[in-house]
């Protein structure tokens, strides 16, 4: 075979990637990131023509949206047919937004899902990651980035499942199968442990051990102490306890970490059936995230065992 042959087959192997964005600089950002990974280009539309664009299409293999900046009113209108269409047809999406809080909850309430990877304010390396990740089951060759982000996201995916054991052991499913190191969908059946008569937990006391988290960056790195899903539970199981509702923007403030990287903690932890998100119903624009009946029962089983041993909240 012709160096020219093999070029042409690695060129027709390669993932196809639709463009949709309004931004000059994010669309030209985002076709060097397509090129460096190796995929192909099929086209680029704008927000408000990005469904029409995608649904005049066979493929493509994945959907690139550069949504930083989107209006939050037209949204649900541009992006919702979009995730209709890349979930019929299993089609992987890479999400792009700014760090505009309204921005993010105006986008995470229509795209979200283990369809979709958000990238939130990012650099080149972040884009052909993602875009790496989304299309590896279609691809022949990938940069070395990719298989960074798959071996990222194993590793998440293995942490996340070690928290559904811990707190599922904590609310008393013993016998509920080990997730083994994956995130799968959580089994339907669900067991707590009875509290104690009187007994309550304060939400007082979970907002001092968030506090208390928190000052450990005053004296050392905060890098050194990063733990998004822990601190992500206490900030759901203050709200719940406070009757209170999260967006995904302010859960995200919550997780201490950058927001690519809380997003992707809150869409893994959703895939483990501890957190549930729901919509707005009041707006659109917004989607909330809450605890599981499992994680619920585990904090409380959890804070309970703490004050009966006398002992401080991590």
């Amino acid at each position: 075979m012709t160096a020219d042959a093999t070029a042409d087959l690695l060129y027709d192997a390669a993932a196809t990637v639709l463009l949709i964005g309004d931004r000059a600089g994010d669309l030209a950002a985002a076709t060097r990131a397509i090129a460096d990974v190796g995929y192909r280009s099929v086209g680029t539309a704008s927000l408000a023509d990005g469904a029409a664009a995608l649904a005049m299409r066979s493929g493509p293999d994945v959907v690139m949206v550069e949504a930083a900046g989107i209006d939050p009113d037209a949204a649900a209108h541009w992006l919702g047919p979009i995730d209709t269409l890349v979930r019929e047809r299993g089609i992987g999406a890479v999400v792009s937004i700014g760090t505009d809080p309204a921005d993010m909850d105006a986008v995470c309430a229509v795209l979200f899902g283990r369809h979709v990877h958000h990238l939130v304010d990012p650099t080149h390396l972040h884009r052909v990651g993602a875009l790496g990740t989304a299309g590896s089951t279609r691809t022949l060759r990938l940069h070395d980035s990719s298989r960074d982000a798959d071996d990222r996201l194993r590793q998440l995916n293995a942490e996340v499942a070690r928290f559904a054991d811990t707190l599922a052991r904590l609310a008393g499913e013993s016998d509920r199968p080990r997730f083994a190191g994956q995130v799968r969908d959580p089994s339907p059946g669900f067991r707590s442990e009875r509290s104690a008569p009187g007994a309550t937990i304060d939400a007082a006391l979970v907002r001092d051990t968030i506090r208390g988290r928190r000052m450990r960056a005053t004296h050392f790195a905060e890098e050194l102490f990063a733990d998004p899903a822990w601190d992500m539970l206490l900030d759901l199981f203050a709200a719940d306890l406070e009757g209170r509702r999260v967006s995904v923007s302010s859960l995200c403030i919550a997780a201490a970490v950058p927001g690519t990287t809380a997003l992707r903690w809150i869409g893994s932890m959703v895939d483990a059936g501890l957190f549930e998100r729901y919509d707005d119903p009041a707006d659109r624009r917004r989607a909330f995230i809450s605890l599981s009946d499992t994680a619920r029962a585990g904090m409380k089983a959890y804070f309970e065992a703490i004050r009966r041993a006398g002992v401080m909240p991590a």
